[in-house]
């Protein structure tokens, strides 16, 4: 606690000089929009990440989906060829 206390009482002006310097900016220019955070423009599901999320998982959904048919796809061949090469002859 003493080393977050030693960091942030080393600046270069006080506190409350900062304080009162960042007001009388925000008196002397105004309006001052650049300063909002970009979050207030986004939409909800964007400001958490919902849609990068959302299209994650359906990359991952779709990936898994493809992956299961080329296995069953392949393991379904190999079973037929085992079976075919060792089902027995008939003979007549």
């Amino acid at each position: 606690m003493k080393e977050a206390s030693k960091l942030f009482l080393d600046r270069p002006t006080g506190a409350q000089d900062a304080a009162v310097w960042w007001t009388e900016y925000i008196l002397r220019n105004g309006r001052v929009d650049f300063m909002k955070p970009l979050g207030v423009h986004q939409l909800w599901y964007q400001r958490r990440l919902l849609d990068v999320w959302l299209s994650l998982l359906i990359l991952l959904v779709l990936i898994s989906v493809m992956t299961f048919i080329l296995l069953k796809h392949l393991l379904r061949g190999l079973l037929l060829k085992v079976i075919i090469v060792d089902s027995p002859k008939k003979s007549n």
